[in-house]
């Protein structure tokens, strides 16, 4: 019974994560893909914004319109900062599920995951649990 309980925990922990590995692949993809046009849009904004500044300044435009422009870039900044974390942050997800992402951070794992378990410590939490039941 044991047996077959922890092959069906094995088992759906492999679907759980494989679907969140395809999760995040299609939105690092789809990132990929918006970036370049959230850029694209940043660059209009900001070439629309120096334009009404010209034409505020000898009269043809309103400040509402400048400011209108300013909320514009703002909002497409923000747009772009937001794709660029999210195809960044799936890429950590994506590591983490092969197990790489210690390694691509160039970091090292802590002591507690390369130093084996003390078996009383586990032993003794094990007592605690079994006893507040």
């Amino acid at each position: 019974a044991r047996s077959n309980e922890a092959v069906e925990i094995s088992a759906n922990t492999e679907r759980v994560v494989e679907r969140e590995t395809r999760v995040s692949w299609n939105a690092i993809k789809a990132a990929d893909v918006r970036i370049p046009a959230l850029r694209r849009q940043l660059q209009l904004a900001r070439a629309t914004r120096a334009s009404y500044s010209e034409q505020f300044d000898v009269g043809a435009r309103r400040l509402l319109d400048l400011l209108d422009a300013q909320s514009e870039i703002f909002v497409a900044d923000a747009a772009l900062r937001t794709e660029q974390f999210v195809g960044r942050f799936n890429t950590f997800r994506v590591l983490a599920a092969m197990g790489r992402l210690v390694e691509a951070l160039g970091t090292e794992y802590p002591w507690e995951a390369v130093e084996p378990h003390e078996h009383w410590r586990i032993d003794a939490w094990k007592s605690v649990v079994h006893r507040d039941r």
